[in-house]
């Protein structure tokens, strides 16, 4: 899955980071913003809702990475 082992360097903390509008993956094309289309209600949700309390790995086990995201963007 390209968000759990493509994260940019550059995302820190992930707090600031919109995950609909910002460019935070790591992709071989150079298209480092989500293809996929925002979900009602996600609007404002910042990359950092996306991992595990302490922040260094993606919350998976709940699905939520696999209910939001395309193929493209997994």
């Amino acid at each position: 899955m390209l968000v759990i082992g493509g994260q940019r360097s550059r995302v820190g903390n992930s707090k600031s980071i919109l995950t609909w509008k910002d460019p935070w993956l790591l992709r071989m094309d150079g298209n480092s913003y989500i293809s996929t289309s925002v979900v009602q209600g996600t609007e404002l949700w910042k990359v950092a809702y996306m991992k595990v309390t302490q922040g260094q790995s993606w919350n998976c086990g709940t699905g939520i990475v696999n209910a939001l995201f395309n193929d493209r963007d997994k």
